[in-house]
């Protein structure tokens, strides 16, 4: 199991978002790439104009890193506040084989030092790492390879790497152009011992020299041949069309390890999209189940591992279940929020 840290932080330099800086000039050869090359892999419309001051005088949109916190991170970019800590606290506790949540937090209601610097964001990465970590081995090679389609800025890239130091290779792959570009700039900012790589840098592809690389979704090809152990997305597919959705899956299925390889998401169901998740057959699902991202909403958390055989019959079974759980909610702590006059999400 991969659940022995080397670092039991999430962060180790303090990063901004809203003061994260933009090459205009690299924006710009992104975009034009774009334009030429990206065909099906072009982002909604949404995406285009989410954190958009215009455009310039050739008709290219100009990002901020201000205005892109939100769509980037949701509720999320909301600083903790002891609202959010009660949905989560109790949560992070039983499922932390990490140690996060003990380095931030005494309890429910007394805070380390350095906490109250957290997002409510900080909270929902100590779920994903602790939701998935558990079922991945440690590979051959000695680090472990990930993928992440729609990482934003690098919120999970950077955790990944600050808390597995110098056991985790780390590929970010996105559609939107500001992501990329400000990935870049925040990865680099955000931890001086990384070794970033940049598609836009004419950075070679290499996992043995960089510990992250950052790729446009239209180069990802770039990537067949590569063996990973993880694929992850987390609240991205939920913004695409199902020809995007489809072709990930497909793509996530080609890369990952066969009986080793696994994926995890964390997507709403009742966002923008509302098609079908037609995960492959031979993909075993180890998990899923609701989080405090939302005790209410379709908001499943998923945990699949790469197989040789169907298991479409076992997968049924798993989502009944979690369809069971989904229906009854979070009672006890629904009732719980409401005496102290919290609204469930």
């Amino acid at each position: 199991m991969f659940t022995q840290p080397v670092n039991a932080q999430l962060h180790r330099i303090p990063v901004e978002l809203a003061g994260l800086p933009l090459d205009q000039e690299m924006l710009g050869r992104i975009v034009e790439d774009m334009q030429r090359n990206a065909g099906r892999h072009l982002p909604t419309t949404a995406w285009m104009q989410a954190g958009t001051d215009g455009a310039d005088h050739r008709g290219r949109p100009q990002w901020n890193a201000a205005g892109l916190a939100q769509p980037w991170l949701g509720f999320g970019a909301t600083p903790i506040n002891p609202e959010a800590v009660f949905w989560y606290y109790a949560y992070l506790k039983a499922i932390d084989t990490l140690g996060l949540t003990d380095r931030y937090f005494e309890s429910e209601t007394r805070w380390k030092p350095g906490t109250s610097d957290l997002l409510v964001a900080d909270l929902g990465t100590i779920v994903d790492l602790g939701l998935v970590c558990p079922f991945l081995d440690r590979p051959d090679s000695g680090h472990l390879r990930v993928v992440e389609v729609g990482g934003g800025y690098g919120r999970l890239a950077e955790a990944f790497l600050n808390v597995f130091a110098g056991r985790v290779k780390y590929v970010l792959v996105d559609a939107v152009p500001a992501s990329l570009a400000f990935a870049y700039e925040y990865m680099t900012r955000c931890n001086p011992d990384l070794r970033v790589g940049f598609y836009y840098r004419d950075d070679p592809l290499d996992l043995g020299r960089f510990d992250c690389y950052i790729l446009p979704a239209w180069h990802a090809e770039a990537l067949n041949g590569f063996a990973f152990d993880l694929a992850v997305n987390v609240q991205s597919m939920q913004e695409m069309e199902q020809h995007h959705v489809d072709y990930y899956l497909g793509w996530f299925d080609s890369l990952l390890r066969t009986e080793t390889g696994i994926a995890y998401f964390c997507n709403r169901r009742d966002h923008e999209f509302r098609g079908e998740w037609r995960y492959p057959d031979h993909w075993e699902c180890l998990l899923k189940q609701c989080t405090p991202r939302s005790w209410t909403r379709d908001f499943p958390a998923e945990v699949y591992r790469k197989g040789i055989r169907s298991y479409s019959g076992e997968n049924r079974l798993r989502e009944a279940l979690y369809r069971r759980d989904l229906e009854r909610g979070a009672d006890a702590v629904i009732q719980t929020a409401r005496q102290l006059g919290y609204r469930a999400y």
